[in-house]
């Protein structure tokens, strides 16, 4: 789900680049900002880089499960829903500074003007995916430095933001007794 999400992030983006500028190549690529051993990928050249830098699942899951009886009896809990929050760095690596500013402002206006990505307006969202919410992490200078220092590497134009992925479960489990609930005969 979540690779699902991230994969829809960057087509989303590289489709309105290909639009806004006219352009048959991809502008926005998913991609880690630095290699394993320290080196920058060759692939990021002139490109907004979208990196996955945190990963949590939301903790407020007593609101997201429902219990339901079967027609044996049984009593089933179900997961409703799984939530993720991502943060997810967008870097813009160009030859250049204006055509960096270019980039990360054009990403900036696109968060702005598609914050939320639902089934009911986009009708292309990954089936694992009921919505994909965004928004601008609010990150001053020193945590922006931490980030760059763990990630090892030296600072790019680059802003951060908080991706809510709510993902559909189908899963059931079978609960054997239930002390809150109480069936009428």
């Amino acid at each position: 789900m979540i690779q699902e999400a991230l994969n829809y992030i960057e087509s989303k983006i590289n489709e309105h680049f290909r639009l806004a500028y006219g352009t048959d190549e991809d502008i926005a690529l998913l991609n880690s900002v630095v290699n394993p051993d320290g080196t920058l990928p060759a692939e990021n050249r002139n490109k907004l880089v979208l990196s996955l830098i945190k990963m949590e699942e939301e903790t407020m899951k007593p609101y997201y499960q429902q219990q339901r009886r079967t027609k044996t009896g049984e009593y089933l809990q179900e997961e409703l829903t799984s939530r993720y929050n991502i943060g997810l760095l967008l870097t813009s690596n160009f030859d250049t500074y204006n055509e960096s500013l270019k980039f990360i402002e054009a990403g900036l206006r696109y968060f702005k003007e598609n914050a939320v990505f639902v089934k009911t307006v986009y009708a292309d969202i990954p089936a694992s995916i009921e919505n994909l919410e965004v928004q601008e992490a609010r990150l001053d200078y020193n945590q922006m430095e931490t980030i760059w220092s763990t990630l090892g590497a030296r600072y790019q134009l680059s802003v951060v933001y908080k991706l809510r992925v709510v993902g559909l479960q189908t899963e059931a489990k079978r609960v054997s007794e239930i002390d809150s609930v109480k069936v009428k005969e």
